[in-house]
């Protein structure tokens, strides 16, 4: 492969990771955990246990240095079609994390789904 077919695939990688857009807005995922409108689902707590050792607080430390460049993509729910699960894949505390998160409109409620080893 020569050299400038590999820096014009570089660029569409990086312009298709820039185009990426999370379905709920990172200001509002921060701003749900800031105000305590976050539940973690007992299997997402579960993992961060198994995987890192990590309890609910560590969790929401983790959850805090969240960014933009860590969303991954979009996903709809197979088990409900009006939860859009947003899937970040980060290194958070020394550890590689992949998370899924919704928010529940009716409740105002920001859930996190998963939350383990990526």
């Amino acid at each position: 492969m020569s050299t400038l077919s590999v820096i014009v695939k570089m660029a569409k990688k990086r312009k298709q990771r820039v185009d990426l857009k999370s379905y709920y807005p990172l200001t509002e995922v921060m701003q749900k955990i800031d105000t305590r409108q976050c539940d973690i689902r007992k299997n997402a707590e579960d993992c961060a246990l198994r995987d890192f050792g990590w309890n609910r607080n560590e969790i929401i430390k983790a959850l805090k240095l969240l960014e933009e460049k860590h969303f991954c993509k979009s996903i709809t729910s197979q088990r409900n079609p009006l939860w859009v699960y947003d899937v970040y894949k980060a290194r958070l505390l020394g550890e590689n994390v992949y998370i899924h998160l919704y928010i529940v409109d009716t409740e105002e409620r920001l859930i996190i789904n998963s939350f383990k080893k990526q």
